[in-house]
């Protein structure tokens, strides 16, 4: 996947909140990876959420401070947002099954 939005604001936050090097792994992970749907990006984090913009938020420390991004599956594309705390609104929540994702 191409990943975009890496910006010096987004590495602030990440090491303001202690999550610098859980950020390095999935960024890594990322541009390894060919995600292809919803479902493969659940399986993967089993901490994840799908909000409701279809965007996704993956735990990144035990007090689920995380990533938030999107995912253009048909051009291999993540886009980042912003490290944040997890998400009070979504369309799935990580106890949510991955086969019960329907969002694309």
């Amino acid at each position: 996947m191409v990943l975009l939005g890496r910006t010096s604001a987004l590495l602030s936050d990440a090491h303001r909140h202690g999550a610098q090097q859980s950020l390095r792994a999935w960024v890594n992970e990322v541009r390894k990876s060919r995600w292809r749907s919803v479902e493969e990006i659940r399986r993967r984090y089993p901490r994840s959420w799908v909000l409701e913009d279809d965007s996704f938020h993956v735990s990144l420390t035990a007090e689920d401070i995380g990533i938030r991004f999107a995912v253009s599956f048909e051009v291999g594309a993540v886009r980042t947002f912003a490290i944040a705390t997890a998400p009070e609104t979504y369309r799935f929540s990580p106890s949510c099954p991955p086969t019960m994702n329907t969002a694309t």
